[in-house]
């Protein structure tokens, strides 16, 4: 599968052509560049202020993680959630994209499992450590990276068979847009993964505080519950809904920062045993398939 056949301008939906390291609009006449081998499809004219500071954030956040790629288990349990509450399995040679892919665990795995992904971020930093990792890890054949908005994704209408967004709807200034983005994208019998920060209401009354302090300094503008993400996505049905984060686990992974005496799987299974159960959760994710009309 080759990127420059699912790209469009992200102006104005216009076919790209690609010339050496850069693409041109051939609707709009927009010019666009390639940093090592990513395509940068942003209309940074129409980019709103605090996705300019998640950028500056994230890219700042990037440098600490090093070089090497690790994946901890409650990364892994988002992939193993994906793969068990999707019907991924039947469909081998499926797109998966991986909207705000950060450190590219998600792309990563489902890579490893054989799947085709297309992982996109608006932080270029993360998107090159992720083709290192790619490289390294001999996955190139199997991940595609793109820096774009979210709000104003350059794919083409219907490209990906199953859609993941985890930890960004709630950095969008625009999450309306943003869906109706991912709803165009996907296929008529596409399905999506979705995971927000649970709205307070739902958390401890003695984290709340915390997750505030978390809130604004990472740049989340909202918090979700089933209700809102299903108003949300409502040209889908949802499959399955899944709390994580629970008090318990939260204060076991405070302890063991202290500590540093208890296994983080058992960490993983202890919250998972609370998968069903909204209350005391500190995240929620959804899936979704679309709806037939």
């Amino acid at each position: 599968m080759n990127i420059d056949d699912i790209v469009v301008c992200p102006k104005c939906s216009g076919a790209l052509k690609k010339n050496a390291d850069k693409y041109h609009c051939t609707k709009c006449e927009a010019k666009y560049k390639t940093i090592e081998g990513i395509p940068v499809l942003i209309d940074y004219d129409k980019i709103p202020k605090h996705l300019i500071q998640q950028i500056e954030y994230f890219s700042n956040e990037s440098k600490d993680l090093g070089a090497d790629y690790k994946i901890e288990p409650w990364q892994k349990s988002y992939v193993d959630s994906f793969v068990a509450n999707t019907n991924i399995k039947k469909k081998k040679s499926a797109l998966i994209i991986d909207c705000g892919t950060g450190t590219g665990y998600i792309a990563i795995e489902l890579a490893k499992l054989g799947y085709n992904v297309l992982a996109t971020d608006l932080t270029l930093d993360y998107l090159i450590r992720l083709n290192h990792n790619a490289k390294v890890l001999g996955l190139n054949d199997k991940i595609m990276t793109l820096c774009c908005n979210a709000q104003s994704l350059p794919i083409k209408d219907r490209a990906a068979d199953y859609f993941v967004s985890n930890a960004v709807l709630e950095h969008l200034p625009e999450d309306v847009k943003a869906a109706k983005e991912l709803t165009r994208v996907v296929t008529d019998d596409g399905q999506i993964m979705v995971t927000v920060p649970h709205k307070l209401k739902y958390i401890s009354p003695l984290l709340w505080l915390v997750n505030i302090i978390h809130d604004k300094r990472i740049g989340h503008l909202r918090r979700y519950d089933f209700e809102t993400l299903s108003e949300l996505f409502n040209n889908f049905d949802p499959i399955t809904t899944i709390y994580k984060g629970h008090t318990a686990k939260v204060f076991l992974v405070l302890l063991n920062m202290i500590f540093k005496n208890i296994d983080k799987e058992k960490i993983e299974h202890i919250d998972e045993k609370n998968n069903n159960k909204k209350i005391g959760a500190n995240n929620i994710t959804m899936f979704f398939k679309k709806k037939s009309f």
